[in-house]
């Protein structure tokens, strides 16, 4: 089994590409402010996480984390796609 973590899935390209790698079979972990309508089924699990609450992350997005590692994938890609990266600091 091959599995996807991807940010952003809410819309646009995180959305587009979940959508994609769910179409070929993949398991998608999908992260977001909220969830899309478009993505559903079985091989999709989507957690509700706003990355501009860096404190929250860990406890939102951990368990899901492991619970991925536990099914014991081949592989897992990681797609960042954030659709704004708060606090940014210089």
């Amino acid at each position: 089994m091959r599995a996807a973590i991807i940010t952003g899935t809410s819309r646009g390209l995180g959305e587009a590409l979940a959508a994609e790698l769910l179409a070929r079979g993949q398991v998608v972990l999908g992260i977001g402010r909220s969830d899309s309508a478009r993505l559903a089924g079985p091989s999709y699990r989507f957690v509700e996480c706003d990355f501009a609450q860096p404190e929250r992350i860990g406890a939102t997005v951990g368990p899901a984390l492991r619970e991925l590692a536990a099914t014991g994938p081949a592989a897992v890609a990681l797609v960042n796609n954030p659709a704004v990266a708060w606090p940014v600091a210089c």
